[in-house]
């Protein structure tokens, strides 16, 4: 096989594992939080705050909140330490006004917020979801000690997510997710600052494929050379 063609072939293949290598996040979106705090997550309000959306790939591979200290906001007499909740967070199907189905992820526990905006992250293997269909992700508050605890969810100025945010009325997982639209109501088209992170792959390869199958094109093309080299002489 001639060198050109060694090349050819090695170039094409470098390129396609470069492509599958490359972040799969182009259809994910950002609800920068914007618009000033939402109180009213944790003790002596709502125990669950939440946010729709339209997934926007195949596969859903993390999302994001932010939340807020009430001490670090001026508000109340506690300080940042003392005014914590702990929550956990949760995704399902969505039909407009209520969770369909079994939950589809679910974090571990989670405490704070201690800072004026901290965001959270939760991230999963690529969790396979429908293009175009609606989904919920909330934060359930699980431990409304000390009293009066509560957080400050912060508000974003824009949707891009195509949903909109709720309350839940309920702390309790199994109410919220099988309870049916009495246990959620919405925020009156306010949305929460919120970020979701789409692939269109399952598998995302490691970034040291490419760089691997890179060397291996140079060892290649070299061994090549020297080959053309010696049936020349």
């Amino acid at each position: 096989m001639s060198l050109s063609r060694i090349s050819r072939r090695l170039v094409a293949a470098c390129a396609a594992t470069t492509l599958a290598a490359a972040p799969l996040s182009a259809q994910s979106f950002t609800q920068a939080p914007d618009g000033g705090p939402l109180y009213g997550f944790g003790a002596g309000t709502s125990p669950t705050i939440g946010q729709s959306f339209v997934a926007s790939g195949p596969f859903l591979t993390g999302f994001s909140f932010w939340l807020s200290n009430e001490a670090s906001l001026g508000t109340g007499n506690n300080t940042p330490s003392a005014d914590q909740i702990t929550f956990q967070a949760y995704l399902a199907e969505w039909d407009g006004t209520a969770v369909v189905g079994p939950l589809l992820f679910g974090s571990g526990l989670y405490n704070g917020p201690l800072s004026l905006s901290q965001e959270y992250t939760f991230t999963m293997a690529p969790l396979a979801v429908t293009s175009g269909s609606s989904y919920i992700a909330f934060l359930v508050a699980s431990n409304l000690s000390p009293v009066d605890a509560s957080a400050a969810v912060l508000l974003s100025g824009a949707d891009v997510s195509g949903g909109q945010g709720f309350f839940g009325f309920s702390g309790d997982i199994n109410a919220l997710a099988t309870g049916g639209a009495a246990e959620w109501q919405d925020l009156g088209g306010l949305q929460l600052g919120f970020a979701a992170t789409f692939s269109q792959s399952a598998t995302v390869p490691e970034p040291s494929t490419g760089a691997l199958l890179a060397g291996t094109v140079v060892l290649l093309v070299a061994a090549a050379r020297r080959r053309q080299a010696a049936t020349r002489a």
